[in-house]
């Protein structure tokens, strides 16, 4: 572990090689004022204790400290976690400048030897490679796909569905608008996927109106999905209780080998988007389900239990090291993602830490990250979580270095110090 120390305007700046847990600090001389910060970018001044010549932290990651007068590190006593840092090389994957340019949603299952990846909003086209400017003639389809090798994970080779010489979706709904797909499940030789129905709105500032959930069916030969053979099955996904409508499907856990369970997450409609659960032992039977609620398991669901507070509308689920984990980006857009570590699911994931703030909503007006999710791969020790960055100015659509997938690395402390 690694730091600098700076003094700047009347305050010590100390920056971190990366971003750590930080349960203390000691210092050589008594603290007055203190912030920190993940980026520089967004300073913070809560979720820490000061007392004299000591600082302790609760449930927070941190890069930077900016403290008034100037002052030096004697002592760092590093919390459990992970050792954060960005990944610019599996980053770098997903920022291209031809043909696949682009693309949200970023959720991958394993099948066989082979991870099958797919995507959101993509951006089809090329561009500059010195500017970063979309040339003339890009399209945007509502979905695609990617594969690559178990041992080679981030060497992916992305498809795009070309029909009549016109780029489209590789999943579409039966009517009218387009399917947003959400996480997956790989059972009895099948992906299944679920989906929001979204209808195109005449009101410029809604960007898309929910009508329902579909589940998607795409079956798959020895390590291949065969896209072309997909098909749309009744879903249950999207329910309601009393003025609450709650949306299933932003995270599935497959735990049948542990709990005998599949676990699918979801989140009402409310303001402050609370995560709730259900569970079924037949994922595919749209009456086999039973949700979480303060009472316990119930058929209905009716005053249902949080799992989470300011949910997301995507995000992954995972277990790992004997802990049911997850990371989310806090209300779904917004700088910031939590993560939380739960022994029981039914508990909740409670003791939320604030693991990293993205910096691209800083740097520029409009830009804004999103739908963070941690992603495990099977052959990798290391944890990742992507984020989506977009923008409000559809004009800046242009600047293909904004509309890209970003990716941190996550390396256990015990393994790193």
């Amino acid at each position: 572990m690694k730091h600098t120390t700076e003094f700047l305007n009347g305050n010590t700046v100390i920056s971190f090689d990366k971003i750590y847990p930080i349960d203390s600090i000691v210092f050589n001389k008594e603290v007055i004022e203190l912030e920190w910060a993940i980026n520089k970018k967004v300073y913070n001044q809560s979720n820490y204790h000061i007392f004299n010549n000591v600082v302790t932290f609760h449930n927070i990651y941190l890069r930077t400290l900016k403290i008034k007068g100037q002052i030096e590190v004697v002592n760092v006593t590093i919390g459990k976690g992970y050792v954060v840092e960005e990944a610019s090389k599996e980053t770098d994957v997903f920022r291209r400048n031809s043909h696949w340019a682009g693309a949200d949603g970023v959720f991958q299952h394993r099948i066989g030897n082979k991870l099958h990846w797919y995507f959101s909003d993509t951006f089809v086209g090329d561009v500059d490679p010195v500017t970063r400017l979309r040339k003339e003639g890009f399209v945007m389809v509502n979905n695609t796909v990617a594969v690559s090798e178990i041992g080679s994970e981030f060497d992916l080779t992305f498809k795009v569905n070309e029909k009549d010489g016109k780029f489209k979706a590789f999943y579409e709904p039966t009517g009218k608008g387009h399917l947003w797909i959400q996480d997956g499940i790989y059972l009895d030789g099948a992906l299944y996927i679920t989906c929001l129905n979204i209808s195109n709105s005449d009101n410029p500032k809604v960007w898309f109106n929910v009508d329902g959930t579909s589940l998607l069916k795409v079956p798959s030969h020895e390590d291949d999905l065969l896209y072309d053979e997909y098909s749309i099955l009744e879903s249950n996904f999207y329910v309601k209780d009393e003025e609450v409508t709650y949306i299933f499907g932003n995270a599935i856990l497959n735990d049948l080998d542990r709990t005998g369970y599949v676990y699918v997450f979801g989140y009402g409609n409310q303001k402050e988007r609370r995560g709730v659960m259900s569970r079924t032992k037949d994922f595919i039977n749209p009456n086999s389900y039973e949700y979480l609620s303060n009472n316990g398991w119930t058929k209905e669901p009716h005053d249902l239990f949080e799992v989470a507070p300011d949910f997301a509308c995507e995000l992954k689920v995972i277990y790992d090291d004997g802990l049911y984990k997850m990371a989310y980006t806090k209300g779904s857009m917004s700088p910031t993602i939590m993560m939380g570590e739960t022994d029981s699911l039914e508990k909740g994931f409670k003791d939320l830490s604030l693991i990293y703030q993205c910096p691209e909503p800083k740097l520029k007006k409009g830009q804004i990250s999103y739908n963070s999710k941690l992603q495990k791969f099977d052959n990798i020790d290391d944890l990742y979580i992507s984020y989506n960055v977009n923008t409000l100015n559809n004009d800046d659509h242009v600047d293909a270095e904004i509309y890209y997938p970003r990716w941190i690395k996550l390396r256990k402390v015990s393994d790193v110090l």
